[in-house]
């Protein structure tokens, strides 16, 4: 890429408000190098490249649906102090601590990636390759406060010298201020003050030898000499001792920690530059939802502009609709001064410009956008009177410029295109240069006043007008775009309101030619008829949206009332269920109570039966129609090895690791077991990754359809562990063959195998009742189950 080309883009940029753009993005960053980067920022012009960073923008937006405000990091530049460390400087307490403080929002950051993990793969990648500086951080703590000094448990010796130093301090204060106390007449005050890292008093200079010592400075007006005492010299050289032995050891930490810093110096530069990146595409998402900007999710060949509107006015604006589709390669916007024609030109060009810098842009989602390899424009006014350049001159150089590097794949925005000479040569040469745009399939929108340019383009198969109107009462901007019809310009309304005589806008338009008049004629009739189908829309849209509503909230209250009735009928099953449990659960007490008691002295009857009827009564409850039917699940014929899936009667998920197509059974992972069931009795589910399971070995339990398990468990003469284990793996099966009945004989004896078997199955969560057999099978030494 040339410098002229780089210029013309770079001029772009700046022509189309690109840097008001960056500086509102960089408000919401938080490092400075994600600043410096949101300040710096441009579009990109590869294909791969902004679709990679739109995705960023829009999981950065996923991401602050449930974290608001971005990064939580300081908002410190660490550079400075990572660059010292690169060349093993000694770093200072502050500047280590804030290494640990930028380690904390490295943690923070980590983290993130794991939000809304699964719609987030971009984040999640970026967040796993900020390095681990835990450790670092852990150490720097350690031994750093949080004003940068070193904490007295950085080292034994260090609290050690600090105990010293502060006594061999005060032992010497002691003794100074003593021998002051005794030549008190001779201090110009009973202050003790310090004179190079020295203990000293204010002595009159008068009284100098009465007191006996070292002069370490005079005052200005030398009526006042600050004296070491003789007698404190050894007190004071052993405080400085101390002092310097604590500076030594002070010295020595904080070298071992910017020795850490300096080993981790890489890592850190590389959490530094992955998370101004996150930074950048947080702060590239909170500009878009403040502007209300939308995703676009995929790009296309024409420019489609729906509901677009200009980001940088503050104001409320009146969106545009903007399309170059279907072979047109041209737009030709003309209307009246001041009636919106640039703003909708800045308009187009910024969008193009943003969508392709990854933001989200100010348009509705529906809008589509073509990737261009360049973006150029001339707008304004480029008169320069130092270069001796007009107005004319200024826009045919940069046009010309343009032309040279411009591609069938790119885009050019014309601002009045063929002013500043002679209308009627401006008009042909702009015509010329249009008819080349069309000819080279250069897509332009140009802006313009001179309706012989709508003419043309209304008579080119590859242009289409557009155009800007005023408000036929007031004369004010509307800012509308329509598109397909010409503008018209306003002149001589716009003179008479400004105040100039009828009888000079009569005369002037006696110069006008037939055809001239005519046509405007024709415009403002066009004009009213527009105005009148757009009322008659906006009326429209206006019951459309209404009835949107009303509609909405119809469907809100059926939801309501549907998750209502839902919610009544689940609670009273769940009361139900309760009772039965708590039912059951007295019955066989009661049971168990009697037959503990003694053998000869049952319970009354009349209790057990009439406890068993309320449990009947409320299982039939339980299986009534007005429960409504479960949802059926369709079959799932496509399954494959691999597919994570959930074999509802057991509660549980795995994988599956074989298929038999010719008993439609399956063969299911789940933990450390293999699993054979049949394929209705399990329902896919999210592919879910199970690792570490590879090379294990396995339990398989195998169910055939076609020979059903048998459904009674001898367990006498095992011991309880044992018994229970042989319960489990009994139950498992009959749950996966769909047997809703074990019994269970455990024999009468001392009761203990009863009770431990009763015991779990009170709380196993697939066993609906269990009971004694009947005498005929086995009475007491027999347990009755039913499952789920």
């Amino acid at each position: 890429m040339t410098d002229e080309q780089n210029f013309l883009r770079d001029n772009a940029l700046h022509l189309l408000d690109f840097d008001q753009v960056r500086h509102f993005v960089s408000n919401f960053t938080t490092l400075p190098l994600s600043r410096e980067m949101a300040l710096t920022m441009e579009p990109s012009f590869d294909h791969a490249e902004i679709n990679k960073i739109k995705l960023e923008t829009k999981e950065a937006a996923k991401i602050l649906e449930f974290k608001k405000g971005g990064l939580s990091v300081s908002g410190r530049d660490i550079r400075p102090i990572i660059n010292k460390a690169y060349k093993q400087s000694l770093l200072t307490g502050d500047e280590i601590y804030a290494i640990s403080i930028f380690i904390e929002g490295a943690i923070s950051a980590k983290r993130i990636g794991t939000t809304a993990a699964l719609e987030t793969p971009i984040f999640r990648k970026l967040s796993k390759s900020i390095p681990d500086l835990g450790k670092l951080s852990k150490e720097i703590k350690s031994k750093i406060s949080e004003t940068g000094e070193l904490l007295n448990t950085a080292s034994s010796l260090l609290r050690e010298l600090r105990i010293s130093s502060r006594t061999s301090y005060q032992n010497a204060l002691n003794l100074v201020q003593k021998i002051g106390l005794n030549n008190e007449s001779s201090l110009q005050q009973n202050l003790v003050t310090i004179r190079d890292d020295r203990l000293v008093l204010a002595v009159k200079s008068d009284f100098r030898s009465t007191i006996p010592g070292v002069v370490h400075s005079v005052s200005d007006s030398g009526a006042t000499l600050f004296i070491e005492p003789l007698e404190a010299i050894d007190t004071n050289n052993l405080w400085r001792e101390r002092i310097a032995e604590e500076t030594e050891e002070s010295l020595r930490i904080l070298a071992k920690l910017s020795s850490s810093v300096f080993k981790n110096a890489p890592d850190l530069s590389i959490a530094l530059e992955v998370m101004a990146h996150m930074d950048l595409c947080l702060a590239k998402a909170q500009y878009g939802s403040q502007i209300k900007a939308n995703y676009i999710s995929h790009s296309a060949t024409n420019l489609n502009l729906i509901d677009a509107f200009h980001p940088l006015i503050a104001e409320e604006v009146v969106p545009i609709s903007v399309k170059l589709t279907n072979g047109i390669s041209g737009l030709i916007i003309s209307g009246p001064n001041t009636g919106g024609k640039t703003l909708a030109l800045k308009t187009i060009g910024l969008i193009l410009l943003m969508h392709q810098t990854g933001l989200f842009v100010p348009c509705s989602p529906l809008s589509e956008l073509p990737i261009v390899d360049g973006i150029y424009a001339d707008i304004g006014d480029h008169q320069s009177v130092k270069d001796g350049s007009s107005t004319f001159s200024s826009h045919i150089t940069n046009i010309a410029k343009i032309l040279e590097f411009a591609t069938e794949k790119s885009i050019v925005l014309l601002d009045e295109l063929g002013t500043g000479t002679d209308p009627d040569e401006g008009t042909t040469l702009a015509m010329g240069l249009l008819d080349h745009f069309a000819e080279t399939q250069i897509k332009v929108i140009a802006t313009t006043h001179y309706q012989a340019l709508s003419g043309f383009a209304a008579q080119n198969p590859k242009f289409d007008n557009a155009s800007v109107d005023l408000h036929p009462k007031t004369l004010k901007p509307t800012y509308q775009l329509t598109m397909g019809m010409p503008g018209r310009s306003y002149a001589f309304p716009i003179a008479s309101q400004l105040g100039v005589p009828p009888a000079i806008l009569q005369r002037a338009e006696l110069f006008l030619s037939p055809e001239k008049r005519k046509l405007d004629s024709l415009l403002v009739d066009l004009n009213e008829q527009k105005n009148e189908v757009r009322d008659a829309l906006k009326k429209a849209e206006i019951t459309q949206r209404e009835s949107e509503v009303i509609r909405t909230e119809l469907e809100e209250k059926l939801k309501a009332i549907s998750l209502s009735k839902n919610q009544i009928i689940e609670n009273t099953k769940s009361e139900l269920k309760k009772s039965v449990k708590d039912l059951d659960s007295k019955l066989k007490h009661a049971k168990s109570l009697a037959y503990w008691r003694t053998l000869d002295e049952p319970p009354p009857p009349r209790e057990i039966q009439s406890a068993q009827a309320q449990i009947r009564e409320v299982q039939k409850i339980l299986k009534s129609k007005i429960w409504g039917k479960p949802p059926v699940r369709e079959r799932q014929n496509s399954l494959k090895i691999g597919d994570s899936v959930r074999i509802e009667s057991l509660d549980t998920t795995g994988v599956i690791t074989g298929i038999e197509h010719k008993n439609s059974d399956v063969e299911v992972r789940v933990g450390d077991y293999k699993v054979k069931v049949s394929q209705d009795l399990v329902e896919q589910v999210a592919q879910t990754a199970i690792k570490g399971m590879e090379n294990r070995s396995y339990l398989s339990i195998s169910h055939n359809n076609d020979k059903p398990m048998s459904s009674v468990l001898d367990i006498r003469g095992h011991r309880v562990q044992e018994a229970l284990e042989l319960l489990d793996s009994t139950l498992d099966q009959a749950l996966i063959s769909n047997n809703k009945t074990i019994r269970v004989v455990h024999g009468i004896g001392s009761g203990i195998l009863k009770n431990a078997i009763w015991k779990h199955l009170s709380s196993h969560k697939s066993v609906e009742s269990y009971d004694y057999e009947t005498n005929m099978n086995g009475g007491q030494g027999a347990t009755f189950i039913e499952l789920l």
